[in-house]
Order: structure tokens, then C-alpha cells, then sequence
């Protein structure tokens, strides 16, 4: 059986060697070359932290993201990669005298029922232990050599639309018919998804050996919070800001605000080498969350914002089994789908649609 699948970030990619793994002859399309790093995944920090996601957020974030870090965790296994998850924890921590950012913080997690993953260090600091990261990078390509080892077949060509089994191409309007189409291709799909709005995120690479951070840090700041990842070798990956943008051209502005944070933080940091810097738009609904549209051989996946990587382990897995067995799994039906009125799936649509491929 052949299928399609629109987009090669970190869930297209990811479904691509779910797939091929399954048996199936696997056509993957994007825009940018599979190892030219331009794909918005590659901008991502790589953190795998649920419930420091959903802090003012929804709790959905935090239950789906768990299950996702554990299937993600199976799946690195169950292929040999070289990639690794790091369970390192994340460390809130006030600016100074903003105590109070880190008991609304709190807060926010015991009214979801997540308390008793947090572990409180003092008046300003709390820690949630099993909280982890990838190495982005690393596992973008990891995915992507995995796959073409197992017969992927990789064409660097934009698609302008996809409809049930058919791929309509940009460049000279020809299309081509496959058995499943699988649309993942995020902010690709901006101007034929009026509910998408683009996201740009922005981080910085700094390399400071003279600073000593074995967790992720989040430090709560009344002017902007920011993040801070330990990459190894005195290398990290210092994040804030979230701009309603689509152009990917980093800004004076953000430039200024991220290496503020820096500045801010310690003085190691201020002494710290400039590695580079990263931009990536994403694609979101306004609620945040991401919605699965589904019709006769043909699933359209978008609106992840900034949980690429902590969803893309589950939906993958999720859209996977539901090509080759039909059933769509209860986990995300009830997870994402049976509350929040956005999503647009049933399960009688489930009923029809394995009915229809038997």
C-alpha cells in the first residue's frame, strides 16, 4: 500500500518510520531538503517536559504529553537509535523579588492534579523531576536516515493541496493519487487552513563551561519568562520569546529580548560565547491544542504550536496503527478529541472510515 505524507518535521517524520516499519512503501514530501535543517523542528529546543507545558495552558497538555515521553522513550529502543532521552528535570525559579510567579505557578499545577510530581526546593524554586529532552538536531536526522535505510522514498517538492487521496503539487500543477494521504505539513498548510495562525519561536545557542546546570531551567520573569536547556559540553539553548509572525527573519527586537534574558540571568552567561541563532513558525489553533480532520483515505494533522516533539511520539504511534489496523486509539479520542468541541472527530467516523479499509 502506498502512502503519502505531507511534511517532513518532527511528526512527518516520525509517522514516515512508523509506516515503514508496518510494511508500507512510504512517499514523503516537503519543501526543504530532508538534511538542509531549514524545517521549523530543527529550531525547537527539544524539551520533553508535559506538565511545565501546561502551566496556564490546559491540562490536556500534561496527560497527552506524559503518555508521548513514554512512547517516545519505547520507540528510540525499539529502533536502536543513537539518540537519547535525557530525563534531566526542569527548575522553576524566580526573578528576583517575583516570588510570587512561582506560587501562581504552583498553583496552576495543583489545580490541574499534578502536584505530586513537583518537588518544592525552597520559597522561590520547585522541581518536576522526570521531566526530560532530546537533542533535536540529533533525532531529526536519526528519523530521517532511519527512514531512507527502510525505503523511504524522499521528493523535495511543495504541495499546494491535498484532498481524500490525492496530492496536488505547487510548482506545475500536476497531482498524483496514493491509497492514505497523510497531511502534516504545519505552517505549509497556512493559506488553506483559515483556523491556523503562524507562531514564531526563537532561541540562541550560547556556549558557557563556566556554568554549572545539569536541569532544564525556567525562570519566571514578571517583563518574560525564559528557559534554559543543557545541551552537554557547556553548551545551551536559551528560549522566550513567542511572536504572532510568519516570517522566520530573526528581528532586532527578539535578538535584544533573548540575549536580555541572558544578560540578566548570571554572570556566566554574560560572558558566554555566541553560538548562533534559531527562528521557526509554527502552526496553532487559537486554543492551542492540535486538531485531526479525517475522510476517506486521508488524514490532515495540524496545529501543534510548540509541542512538536512532546506530541509527536503519540500522534504518530495513534495515526500509524490507524492506517494499518483501522482503529483509531481510545487515548486520543478521549485525551483529545470527547472534550473540546474544536476537533471535528467521531467515532462513528472511526467505525466508518476501518469499515471502508477492511
Amino acid at each position: 500500500m502506498r502512502v503519502a505524507v505531507i511534511g517532513a518535521g518532527i511528526l512527518g517524520r516520525s509517522i514516515s518510520l512508523r509506516l515503514l516499519n508496518k510494511g508500507y512503501k512510504v512517499f514523503l514530501f516537503d519543501r526543504d531538503g530532508l538534511f538542509d535543517r531549514k524545517n521549523a523542528s530543527y529550531a525547537a529546543a527539544g524539551m520533553l517536559a508535559p506538565i511545565s507545558e501546561s502551566i496556564k495552558r490546559d491540562s490536556q497538555i500534561g496527560v497527552i504529553g506524559t503518555v508521548s515521553l513514554k512512547i517516545l522513550k519505547e520507540f528510540i529502543i525499539e529502533n536502536s537509535f543513537k539518540t537519547r532521552v535525557m530525563t534531566i528535570g526542569t527548575t522553576f525559579e524566580a526573578a528576583s523579588n517575583q516570588e510570587n510567579l512561582i506560587q501562581e505557578a504552583f498553583k496552576s499545577i495543583k489545580r490541574m492534579g499534578f502536584e505530586n510530581a513537583v518537588k518544592i526546593n525552597s520559597q522561590n524554586s520547585f522541581s518536576i523531576p522526570d521531566e526530560s529532552a532530546v537533542d533535536p538536531v540529533l533525532l531529526m536526522d536519526e528519523l530521517a536516515q532511519k527512514s531512507l535505510d527502510r525505503g523511504l522514498t524522499f521528493y523535495q517538492r511543495e504541495v499546494a493541496s491535498t484532498f481524500d487521496t490525492t496530492v496536488h503539487f505547487a510548482t506545475d500543477s500536476k497531482s498524483e493519487k496514493f491509497d492514505w494521504v497523510v497531511d502534516v505539513r504545519g505552517i505549509g498548510a497556512l493559506d488553506s487552513d483559515e483556523g491556523l495562525r503562524p507562531v514564531r519561536g526563537e532561541t540562541i545557542l550560547l556556549h558557557a563551561p563556566s556554568l554549572h546546570l545539569t536541569s532544564m531551567l525556567r525562570v519566571q520573569d514578571i517583563r518574560d519568562n525564559f528557559y534554559l536547556v543543557p545541551q552537554g559540553n557547556g553548551r545551551f539553548i536559551l528560549g522566550a520569546t513567542e511572536i504572532e509572525a510568519k516570517g522566520n527573519a530573526p528581528t532586532v527586537n527578539s535578538m535584544v529580548h533573548l540575549l536580555g534574558a541572558a544578560f540578566r540571568f548570571s554572570s556566566e552567561l554574560r560572558g558566554a560565547e555566541f553560538l548562533g541563532f534559531k527562528s521557526g513558525v509554527r502552526a496553532a489553533y487559537p486554543n492551542n491544542l492540535p486538531r485531526i480532520h479525517l475522510a476517506k483515505g486521508h488524514l490532515y494533522v495540524n496545529g501543534m504550536f510548540r509541542h512538536g516533539f512532546l506530541f509527536s511520539p503519540l500522534l504518530a504511534k495513534s495515526i500509524a496503527d490507524f492506517v494499518d489496523q483501522g482503529v483509531w486509539p481510545s487515548c486520543i479520542s478521549n485525551l483529545i478529541f470527547s472534550n473540546t468541541k474544536e476537533f471535528c472527530f467521531a467515532e462513528s467516523n472511526v467505525e466508518r472510515q476501518r469499515s471502508t479499509n477492511v
